[in-house]
């Protein structure tokens, strides 16, 4: 597998990759800032930033934004993600954490949408 990824790598290029996951990445972090009912942590901006997202909805606990998610196959991460001086050093749960989105070189523009549109119904929907 090492092998198959670095020929990857190596056969489509660093730059190539990246920007492909900034233009996917790009209205993700737009699309979830511009939710009311939605916070998100980080930088504002690409710029600096890896192409991952953590946030949270309003009423919801970061467990349930991701199996309301699951529940329409869309996949994503919840809780501290291994980065418990983060989650303390942003003032959330440390046992609850946040909700983390990426994209990859294998995300398309549709996915984005998916998951956005995911997110906005949760606006309208009581919590689990």
């Amino acid at each position: 597998g090492v092998e198959a990824a670095a020929t990857f790598l190596n056969d489509t290029g660093r730059a190539r990759l990246a920007e492909h996951e900034a233009t996917v990445f790009a209205p993700l972090l737009e699309g979830l800032q511009s939710m009311r009912h939605v916070t998100t942590y980080g930088l504002d901006t690409l710029e600096g930033r890896t192409p991952t997202v953590l946030f949270n909805v309003d009423g919801f606990e970061p467990s349930e934004v991701a199996a309301a998610l699951a529940r329409r196959s869309i996949a994503l991460w919840s809780g501290h993600n291994y980065g418990l001086m983060a989650i303390e050093a942003l003032d959330l749960n440390p046992a609850s954490g946040g909700v983390r989105a990426g994209v990859s070189p294998y995300t398309s523009s549709e996915d984005v949408d998916r998951l956005l549109n995911a997110i906005d119904d949760l606006s309208t929907l009581e919590a689990v």
